[in-house]
């Protein structure tokens, strides 16, 4: 039986987007949801006397790391504390930057991986509002 084009491509390819179960490309561990509110700020050492703080703003969060934003970038492999605007002083994330790249018009994206879980309160912070 010799089957039509778009017959024999359905059954190689299996069933449409709309019609079948979804299979997810997503490699990390913990997904990375966007900001709901991405103040924040984000500290590190600067040299051996100076912590550096600036303004940032989360673009996506994951219990195990982030992509923020921010005008002032640390340095790849540096230790940095996140905090959300809204949250208490305790309620932040340590982490390494993992990467700094520009934006183009001055500022920074920065990928930070969490030494620990980011705690509740922050996470909820950031991605609920």
């Amino acid at each position: 039986m010799k089957l039509d084009r778009s017959t024999e491509r359905r059954m190689v390819s299996g069933p449409s987007r709309g019609r079948g179960p979804h299979i997810s490309l997503e490699r990390r561990a913990e997904p990375r949801l966007p900001a709901v509110d991405g103040r924040t700020w984000l500290g590190w050492w600067a040299s051996e006397s100076e912590f550096a703080t600036v303004g940032s703003l989360v673009l996506n969060l994951s219990r195990g790391g982030a992509r923020i934003l921010t005008p002032t970038p640390p340095a790849p492999g540096d230790e940095v504390w996140l905090k959300a605007a809204k949250a208490a002083p305790s309620d932040c994330a340590v982490g390494e930057v993992l990467e700094v790249s520009p934006t183009g018009d001055g500022g920074h994206f920065v990928r930070v991986r969490f030494d620990e879980h980011c705690p509740d309160d922050l996470f909820e912070a950031i991605t609920r509002g």
